[in-house]
């Protein structure tokens, strides 16, 4: 993701106070932003920013193989949240729960076909491009499969749960990451702008978009978010 530990760190809490500051203009100000009405959004982008957290410690870590081991382990199971997360969005409770059955079994069939092959290293270190790459995530030949069902069960929520916005952030997202995957082993390499800028948006949409539209008397601003 991040080069370097100052920009994981940064990313990270500039998230954190981004979120908070667009709960509490959706909670206490006219100046509301659809993409957030659903709470677990929040914790959604909250789980992709937690992930330059643990980016920072392994920044600090990568020699310490008991540490980097720790954290990586951390890092897979921070991304299975976030799938989970994106699940619990959907309204419908059948297509929900079916669909969790389903992402169930595949992690604990995927977890077990790599364990006995010996194919899970939880391990992180800097690949060709100055990023963090994940070991664990760099599948070759007919274990790349794996990594497109994985990233089907991010897209498949937004599919069901109607945020455009979310979905637009997730997409562009997973298209940077399979760039940097093919090209440089880095898994979500870039995330950590991607995200940002997602957030900044909203930030701006707040301050400013909304009040000059509001103060230019712009009737029925029905904004996507």
């Amino acid at each position: 993701m991040c080069w370097n530990q100052d920009v994981s760190i940064n990313t990270f809490g500039f998230a954190c106070l981004a979120l908070l500051f667009i709960y509490i203009t959706n909670k206490y100000t006219k100046y509301k932003t659809k993409t957030f009405d659903n709470p677990l959004v929040y914790l959604f982008l909250f789980a992709v920013a937690s992930m330059q957290l643990i980016e920072f410690f392994l920044w600090r870590n990568l020699n310490d193989k008991n540490i980097n081991k720790n954290l990586s382990t951390m890092a897979a199971f921070l991304i299975i949240i976030q799938e989970l997360v994106l699940m619990f969005m959907i309204k419908n409770t059948n297509i929900r729960y079916i669909l969790l059955l389903v992402y169930a079994l595949f992690v604990i069939f995927v977890g077990l076909r790599q364990k006995a092959n010996n194919f899970i290293t939880f391990n992180t270190f800097v690949g060709n491009n100055g990023h963090l790459s994940w070991e664990w995530m760099n599948h070759k030949k007919n274990e790349t499969s794996y990594l497109f069902i994985w990233l089907l069960f991010y897209v498949l929520p937004l599919l069901l749960v109607k945020n455009d916005l979310l979905t637009l952030f997730v997409m562009l997202s997973m298209i940077i990451t399979l760039i940097g995957y093919y090209k440089y082993n880095t898994f979500g390499t870039m995330w950590c702008w991607s995200s940002n800028l997602f957030l900044l948006y909203f930030i701006v949409d707040i301050i400013l978009i909304k009040p000059y539209l509001e103060y230019n008397k712009v009737c029925c601003y029905n904004s996507i978010i």
